[in-house]
């Protein structure tokens, strides 16, 4: 009888921690813009309701820094991008609706909400005579 009660006990375990492992995806991008430059970060896409949580670290490595990092959403088996409905604040000043300026010192930009099904990219641009480095932290969550 209680090897029937660890056995169950290490089944249930196994299956709970296989639930809440397969939940959670997260990825980190590394990259580095020089001059007139484009980089396109996008998640996975879901069928189901989700959480999610961009955190962009930009540094400038040398020259003028211009650019913007621009947040949008697909739907699930769609064709089309839409700017994202969630305000972004870099570091406590709000900013352009779904964008964010690069504008040469060291800044993280975060970005956090759900969505219903879909993915999410965030387009990097940058433009001048400048190298720029960024770090993409992103980490998705299934609600269900």
């Amino acid at each position: 009888m209680r090897n029937f009660i660890l056995l169950f006990a290490f089944m249930f375990s196994f299956v709970m921690g296989y639930s809440q492992t397969s939940k959670t995806y997260e990825y980190v991008e590394n990259d580095t813009l020089t001059n007139a430059d484009t980089v396109v970060f996008t998640t996975m896409e879901f069928t189901s309701p989700f959480f999610y949580a961009f955190s962009i670290k930009q540094d400038s490595l040398s020259g003028a820094t211009a650019g913007t990092i621009t947040f949008e959403y697909q739907t699930n088996d769609g064709s089309t991008w839409h700017p994202l409905y969630t305000s972004i604040y870099t570091d406590g000043t709000a900013a352009t609706a779904y964008t964010a300026t690069i504008n040469g010192v060291s800044r993280v930009i975060q970005l956090r909400g759900d969505l219903l099904s879909g993915k999410i990219r965030a387009t990097i641009i940058t433009s001048g005579t400048q190298s720029t480095r960024i770090r993409n932290d992103v980490e998705l969550i299934r609600k269900y």
